[in-house]
């Protein structure tokens, strides 16, 4: 069973992050931008 430790500070910092490069990765141009957004979303979600 895994044990539910409530939400930090640094979760809501990370979800606000991941939210902003969502948004980003939405409204970006250039598929290098795009390339590299998905890389941060990447690295956000190893943990």
């Amino acid at each position: 069973m895994t044990r539910f430790d409530p939400p930090t500070e640094a979760d809501d910092r990370d979800d606000t992050l991941r939210d902003h490069l969502r948004s980003a990765l939405d409204s970006a141009e250039h598929p290098t931008t795009s390339f590299h957004i998905r890389q941060a979303l990447q690295l956000l979600d190893v943990e």
